[in-house]
Order: C-alpha cells, then sequence, then structure tokens
C-alpha cells in the first residue's frame, strides 16, 4: 500500500513525482506546525485502527 503525505500546496512537485497513492493524507494549512498536528493525529489514528484490525476487532 502506498500511503502519501503531502505537506502543502507547494510540494506540487514532490506530488507530480511520485506515483499516486492508495491514501493521501493532506493537511489544509501552509502552517508547518499545524501540518504536523494534523499528521500526528492521522499516524495515530492508522496505528489503533491497524492494531485493531490485526486483533480482529471491528472498526
Amino acid at each position: 500500500m502506498n500511503i502519501q503525505s503531502i505537506l502543502a500546496e507547494h510540494d506540487a512537485v514532490m506530488q507530480a513525482a511520485a506515483p499516486l497513492p492508495d491514501i493521501a493524507l493532506r493537511a489544509p494549512s501552509r502552517v508547518v506546525a499545524r501540518i504536523q498536528e494534523v499528521h500526528d493525529v492521522w499516524i495515530h489514528a492508522i496505528a489503533q485502527a491497524l492494531e485493531d484490525h490485526a486483533r480482529g476487532q471491528p472498526a
């Protein structure tokens, strides 16, 4: 699975060069600190969902 995280609109070069992701995580902000906060929440949510799935628990 290809998960791509784009920090902001100015990362268009990276986005254009990367293959199409299965999941794209985008933070609607130009402020790096806010983007990092949002990504931190996503990382924990994804990790929890994967752990629950591995244990056979429903989402």
